[in-house]
C-alpha cells in the first residue's frame, strides 16, 4: 500500500478511573499489530512495560498466549491480530489492560480514520494530559493515596513515599516532544531484537539504559579486558552461578510466585543443582528433615536473583514470567571478566548490601556513601598487604558513625564487626575483590563457635590485582550518587 492511501488511526487513549483524567491522543498506522500497538502505548502513556497486560476487543482477549498458561481465557495472539482488521470505523471503543496487579485500565476510542500524510513519522502523539502513575504504585486507589501523602508534608507516609519514588512527582507533566522522541524509535527497536523476551525501555544511542551511562562506560571496565583477568574470571564461581541462572530463565518458563515474585521450589532446585557448589536444600536434625519452604531459604539462590534483577539482567515479580532481558542476552555473550565487573556493579550500585547478612537489618543502619568509604579504605592498600579485619570494622564503624541499638557497646561493636563481615568481606571475596586470611583467632567476635574449637576464621584479607581493577571502576560518579534500591522484596 502506498503512503498516499495508507490509513492512520487517531485514537485517544484515557486511563480509566482517574479525575482529573490522564490521556494521550496518538495517531498510529491501521496496519500494526497489536502487539505493536502495546508498545506504542506503553511509551505514549509513560509505563516501563515491566507487567503483563491484555487487549479486550469484542468480547475476545489479546495478548502473548504463553502468559495465559493453562489456556483458560483463550488469549488470541496479539502478533497476528492488525489493527485494521478487528477495528474498522470510527467510534469504536476498546480496553487494554497492563499490570493485572494494579489493574491499569485503558478506554481507547477511535476518533478518526485519516489517510497518511507524505513525509509524517507514525506513531505520533499530537496532545496529552498529565504524568503517568508510578508503578506498582498500587493501582487508581494507591495513586490516590500515593498523590495525598506527597502533596501533604504532615501526611503519616509522606517520607516514605518520597523516598519510594526517588524525590518529587509531578502528576501535572507531561512533555510531548520527550514523547514523539521516544516514539520515533519504538518500531524500530522491536524489529531488531525479540521484545517478548525482554522489557522495552528508553536507552542511549549505545543501547544503555538511560541516566546510567557514566556507570555503563565501557571505558570503565576497559582495563579488566586482557587475558589474565579473563582467565580468573572465567573460574569465579558468582559469574558460573550468574550464568547458570540466568540461561535457566531464557529457556524455561518461570513465573514468579504470587506473593513475593520469588521463584516457585522447582526453580529454585533446579537452579541449585546447577551452582558451581550447590546449596543445601534440606536440613536433617535426628531423624527429622525440613526441605525448604521458598526461595529465600536457599540464600545463595535468592542472593544473586535480586542481584540479577536489580542489575536489569532479569525482569518479573509477584505472579509474572521471569524473563531475560535484552541486557541480560548482551550479559551472556560477554567476555568472562565484564560478566563478572557487570554481577559486581549490579551488587556495588543497586543492591541494598544490609540483605547480605540474610537476618532483618534496619535500613538505617548503614548511612548513604558507605560504600564509598569501603572502597576508600581498601584502596588506601596495595595489592597482597595483608589487612587487619578487626582495623578495617573498626574504621568503618567510625567513620560512618555505626552504632547497634543495644546498652553494651562493647557486645553491639562485636555484632557489627559480624555484620560487615557478611555484608561486605563475604562479598568481596565471592568476586575475588578480596583474597581472605583465615587463622584460629582468639578475637571475640571473630572466633569459631566453640573456644575450644580449632577450626579457622577470618581475622585478616589482602587486595587483590583484580580486585584492584575492579574498585577503580566503581569510583563515585559525580551527579549520580550511591544508586542504592531500598530492598524489600523482588
Amino acid at each position: 500500500m502506498s503512503p498516499k492511501t495508507k490509513q492512520i488511526y487517531q485514537m485517544k487513549v484515557t486511563l480509566k478511573d482517574i479525575l482529573p483524567p490522564i490521556w494521550r491522543r496518538i495517531l498510529v498506522s491501521s496496519d500494526i499489530t497489536l502487539f505493536e500497538l502495546h508498545f506504542i502505548l506503553q511509551v505514549a502513556m509513560g509505563w516501563e512495560n515491566s507487567h503483563l497486560h491484555s487487549f479486550y476487543i469484542k468480547g475476545e482477549i489479546y495478548g502473548d498466549p504463553t502468559d495465559d498458561e493453562f489456556e483458560y481465557l483463550g488469549t488470541k495472539d496479539e502478533s497476528k491480530a492488525r489493527l485494521n482488521k478487528i477495528v474498522s470505523a470510527e467510534g469504536f471503543r476498546f480496553t487494554y489492560e497492563y499490570d493485572f496487579g494494579d489493574s491499569w485500565e485503558h478506554s481507547i476510542l477511535v476518533e478518526k480514520i485519516l489517510p497518511a500524510e507524505q513525509g509524517q513519522h507514525y506513531p505520533q502523539c499530537i496532545k496529552g494530559k498529565r504524568a503517568c502513575p508510578p508503578e506498582d504504585v498500587g493501582g487508581t486507589w494507591g495513586y490516590e493515596t500515593f498523590l495525598e501523602a506527597l502533596q501533604d508534608s504532615n501526611h503519616s507516609e509522606h517520607e516514605e513515599y518520597l523516598e519510594w519514588y526517588g524525590g518529587e512527582f509531578n502528576s501535572e507533566a507531561f512533555d510531548l516532544d520527550e514523547t514523539n522522541q521516544a516514539l520515533s524509535h519504538v518500531l524500530s527497536q522491536l524489529k531488531d531484537g525479540d521484545w517478548r523476551a525482554g522489557n522495552l525501555s528508553l536507552t542511549t544511542e549505545e543501547g544503555l539504559p538511560v541516566g546510567i551511562e557514566a556507570l555503563f562506560n565501557p571505558d570503565r571496565w576497559a582495563g579488566l579486558l586482557n587475558q589474565e583477568a579473563n582467565t580468573l574470571a572465567l573460574e569465579l564461581n558468582i559469574r558460573k552461578d550468574a550464568v547458570a541462572l540466568v540461561t535457566y530463565l531464557r529457556d524455561n518458563k518461570v513465573t514468579g510466585t504470587q506473593s513475593a515474585g520469588n521463584l516457585p521450589r522447582k526453580a529454585v532446585a533446579d537452579v541449585a543443582a546447577i551452582f558451581a557448589n550447590p546449596p543445601v536444600l534440606e536440613q536433617t536434625t535426628g531423624e527429622h528433615s525440613i526441605r525448604f519452604r521458598s526461595e529465600e531459604d536457599i540464600w545463595p539462590v535468592y542472593w544473586l536473583h535480586v542481584i540479577l534483577a536489580l542489575g536489569d539482567l532479569l525482569s518479573g515479580g509477584p505472579g509474572r514470567r521471569w524473563r531475560v532481558t535484552q541486557y541480560g542476552k548482551a550479559f551472556l555473550d560477554a567476555p568472562a571478566a565484564v560478566q563478572v565487573w557487570i554481577i559486581f556493579t549490579s551488587w556495588w550500585f543497586k543492591t541494598s548490601w544490609e540483605m547480605g547478612f540474610q537476618y532483618f537489618i534496619s535500613d538505617d543502619l548503614f548511612p548513604e556513601g558507605f560504600e564509598d568509604s569501603v572502597r576508600e579504605i581498601l584502596m588506601e592498600n596495595p595489592a597482597g598487604k595483608r589487612i587487619e579485619f578487626i582495623s578495617f570494622a573498626d574504621r568503618l564503624i567510625q567513620k560512618n558513625d555505626l552504632q547497634w541499638p543495644i546498652g553494651d557497646q562493647k557486645m553491639g561493636r562485636t555484632i557489627l564487626h559480624d555484620i560487615i563481615g557478611k555484608i561486605v568481606i563475604e562479598p568481596l571475596v565471592e568476586f575475588n575483590v578480596l583474597s581472605a586470611v583465615n587463622e584460629v583467632s582468639t578475637e571475640y567476635g571473630t572466633q569459631p563457635e566453640s573456644p575450644n574449637s580449632s577450626a579457622k576464621a577470618l581475622v585478616a584479607f589482602q587486595l587483590t590485582p583484580f580486585g584492584l581493577s575492579l574498585l577503580k571502576t566503581v569510583e563515585p560518579v559525580p551527579g549520580i550518587g550511591p544508586g542504592k534500591n531500598a530492598y524489600s522484596r523482588l
